[in-house]
């Protein structure tokens, strides 16, 4: 009789560790799934997109920003989603306020709103005014070839 139960439990015991093994596998793959598909989601688009009529765009796929943007309180997040590093980089805001940089990493970058500037040197004011247009420039992306992104 305890040869039987033995040879039930282990059984009962492998059925589990099998279930155990399968529900990990497509976890894993629902993981593979969902990062592969927020991937694609990030190209060119996701908040704006490349300005195809615009002097410095190119139509090759390596000229194109990866962009993403938030603006969480008086910041502005600049998340760059490409695999290199932008160099000489002009945000422009609303038309009229420029920020710009020497350079811009790869991921995100905090930018305070009030470092944003008109010709006349006054400052974008978050509490009075609304982000409602964003183009960001690089003179020298990849193979330093320019690149640009609307939003």
């Amino acid at each position: 009789m305890r040869s039987g139960t033995r040879a039930a439990q282990t059984t009962s015991r492998t059925k589990k560790q099998r279930l155990y093994w399968l529900l990990l596998c497509a976890a894993i793959m629902l993981l593979l799934v969902t990062i592969a598909a927020a991937c694609e989601s990030r190209a060119p688009g996701l908040l704006g997109g490349a300005a195809p009529g615009h002097p410095s765009f190119s139509a090759s796929p390596s000229s194109q920003l990866i962009v993403q943007l938030g603006f969480p309180g008086e910041q502005l997040i600049v998340d760059n989603g490409n695999d290199y590093v932008w160099r000489d980089v002009s945000i422009r805001l609303n038309d009229s306020y420029l920020y710009s940089t020497p350079l811009l990493p790869r991921g995100a970058s905090s930018i305070p709103l009030s470092e944003f500037v008109d010709a006349d040197g006054h400052s974008f004011v978050p509490s009075a005014m609304t982000p409602h247009r964003l183009i960001v420039e690089v003179r020298s992306g990849f193979q330093g070839k320019p690149g640009y992104f609307v939003w």
